[in-house]
């Protein structure tokens, strides 16, 4: 599909009963959704089999992508995450200013898993006030 019709088609139109998507956009729907599911099932099979999941800088981009979608539907207090492994970082999720209520640590594909639905395959950390802790451990990203 042609970049300029994937910017104006709406995911709406197409799912009006659908779930809410961060954008609604074929444009999202087409590049972040396509690459993320099988992204998440790449994992799934890793899980599964045993196998050694092989992560590089493309799903360092993914996992960018999910935390922007935590992120953009954030409306708690601010949030740290810790995240650990080759694809982990530092990042900050609600208001910027003042301390975090919440610090949360675990290895980035773990993240991606719980906030995909999926069941714990680590540990997540969470350490700071308790009602955001239970919020963001319900917190969930679409895949």
């Amino acid at each position: 599909m042609p970049a300029p019709a994937r910017r104006r088609l709406r995911t709406s139109m197409v799912f009006p009963e659908g779930r809410t998507l961060p954008e609604d956009s074929i444009e999202y729907l087409h590049d972040v959704l396509v690459a993320r599911d099988p992204w998440m099932h790449r994992v799934d099979i890793s899980d599964a089999t045993g196998a050694e999941l092989v992560l590089g800088a493309h799903d360092q981009e993914i996992m960018r992508q999910i935390l922007l979608d935590l992120a953009l539907g954030w409306t708690g207090p601010p949030c740290q995450l810790e995240l650990s492994g080759p694809l982990g970082g530092s990042y900050r999720i609600g208001d910027l200013a003042g301390p975090p209520a919440v610090t949360l640590r675990a290895d980035a594909v773990v993240l991606a898993r719980h906030l995909s639905g999926r069941p714990a395959r680590g540990e997540i950390a969470l350490e700071g006030d308790e009602e955001t802790a239970a919020a963001l451990a319900a917190a969930r990203v679409i895949f």
